[in-house]
């Protein structure tokens, strides 16, 4: 069963506190239009951004946008397991999630909205993530909030100095900075606004331990730390003509009549986001996938 599907399903008997909040997601989800993303088009996602994530934005901006309003992507396995990431082993203690999904909200410009994760983790867990990114596209962004600048201004550190020190260390070292904080700026960590029950707690803790409630939200920070980048490719080649095919959608009519006989939740209806040329996967990224969009980038 699909990622989607076991949060609705999950959300009428919800086993732990947290599981109160899907019932909100299970709300978001059942007006979301529902894509999956096969492997082929995860892979063209990633190395469409392996070169140097900023640059591909700026070049693909101009065209740069989401194809509804709320939207639904998820794809078997981790996001990190995709593309540059696959050999890389798994950080001590971390769980490898089975199918990783994201919701996508946008306003009516498609360019500036908010991003949610969900994992599902072994053993069917389902693990909304409590961080949501905003983002701003749009050619003139407006401010956009990050509770990560936000403590460093609090501790009266620099987030500049920071992303300097960061992308000084970074395997983008030596190529201009300028691009990356510009880039930075259009994204914010902000708290998921699905999870109120995550944060009502969360405010008790740090009430009685602000060490505790900072140690959760860095490992949070990590949790997301590849899934904006492998989202991002994903819409720029969205964005790219003939880059990605999208099926039609399934018609789950008589599925959904016999399921609601049996007293079941319905099951949504999805499309598929395939990759069109295969030889455009199988470029590395010192080949630039990026160039291979033709007349697709940015004045």
């Amino acid at each position: 069963m699909r990622l989607a599907n076991r949060i609705i399903e999950r959300a009428r008997q919800p086993v732990t506190p947290v599981d109160r909040d899907l019932a909100i997601w299970a709300s978001k989800l059942r007006g979301a239009e529902c894509f999956e993303v096969d492997h082929g088009a995860g892979e063209l996602s990633h190395a469409t951004m392996a070169t140097n994530p900023a640059l591909a934005s700026i070049r693909t901006r101009q065209n740069l946008s989401l194809p509804v309003q709320v939207c639904w992507f998820e794809w078997l396995g981790p996001s990190a397991g995709i593309g540059p990431f696959a050999d890389e082993p798994p950080r001590h203690g971390t769980v490898v999630p089975r199918r990783c999904g994201v919701l996508v909200e946008a306003d009516p410009s498609l360019r500036r909205g908010l991003l949610s994760w969900v994992w599902e983790l072994p053993e069917q867990t389902i693990e909304p993530c409590p961080i949501s990114i905003a983002f701003d596209w749009r050619m003139q962004p407006a401010a956009v909030p990050d509770i990560v600048r936000a403590g460093f201004e609090y501790h009266g550190q620099s987030w500049e100095q920071h992303l300097r020190k960061t992308h000084s260390s970074s395997r983008f070292a030596s190529q201009d900075p300028e691009p990356f904080a510009a880039e930075e700026k259009r994204y914010g960590h902000v708290p998921c606004p699905l999870m109120p029950t995550f944060w009502a707690a969360a405010d008790k803790v740090a009430s009685q331990d602000e060490r505790l409630i900072q140690k959760i939200c860095h490992d949070i920070l990590r949790d997301l730390e590849h899934e904006p980048i492998f989202l991002l490719g994903l819409i720029v080649c969205l964005s790219a003509p003939g880059l990605l095919d999208i099926s039609d959608p399934t018609d789950m009519t008589r599925l959904n009549a016999a399921r609601r006989k049996r007293g079941r939740t319905e099951l949504l209806t999805f499309r598929r986001i395939s990759a069109s040329d295969r030889n455009v996967i199988k470029l590395s990224g010192r080949n630039r996938p990026i160039e291979a969009m033709r007349g697709f980038h940015a004045a």
